[in-house]
């Protein structure tokens, strides 16, 4: 018995020194926020070569030069489902269409504005399944000359 129980005790103790899996169930849902912190300043005072067992990262002299909240919304509240259906012909099951294509978004930028052209609203579009995630399509509203318009992008090639 005893020797049962100790075969047990170090199958349970290497699982936990096993390494981290992320699945794509892992990866954001509707109405998360992540806040991302970008630095390079005080790069120079870590060593990424020293590692190891027994070693710990210690952060607390890292100062974000930049930070940014990243969200994640529901893609049919983006405002592109119309546009990307009749781009694709889908007219009596756009909805059905659009769902299977796309269950999550994200927008990348609030906008972009140069002399008599801008875009604004750009959102990616994404399918999360149980085997990936894939993004699959970005939207923008393209403002050209004082008019205004919804554009979509499909990529031939989903990026995974």
């Amino acid at each position: 018995m005893k020797t049962k129980l100790l075969f047990i005790s170090f199958l349970f103790l290497g699982s936990l020194s096993a390494q981290i899996t992320y699945v794509s169930s892992d990866y954001a849902a509707i109405g998360d926020n992540f806040l991302v912190s970008q630095t390079s300043a005080a790069l120079p005072l870590f060593n990424f070569v020293q590692t190891g067992p027994n070693f710990t990262w210690n952060y607390t002299n890292l100062q974000p030069q930049t930070q940014e909240t990243i969200s994640f919304i529901n893609p049919n509240d983006a405002g592109y489902r119309p546009v990307w259906c009749l781009l694709n012909g889908f007219i009596f099951n756009c909805v059905t269409q659009f769902n299977n294509n796309f269950n999550l978004a994200s927008p990348v930028t609030q906008g972009l504005a140069l002399p008599d052209f801008g875009l604004q609203n750009v959102i990616e579009h994404y399918r999360v399944s149980a085997n990936n995630v894939q993004a699959r399509m970005i939207g923008a509203q393209v403002t050209a000359n004082g008019n205004t318009l919804p554009l979509v992008v499909d990529y031939t090639q989903p990026d995974i």
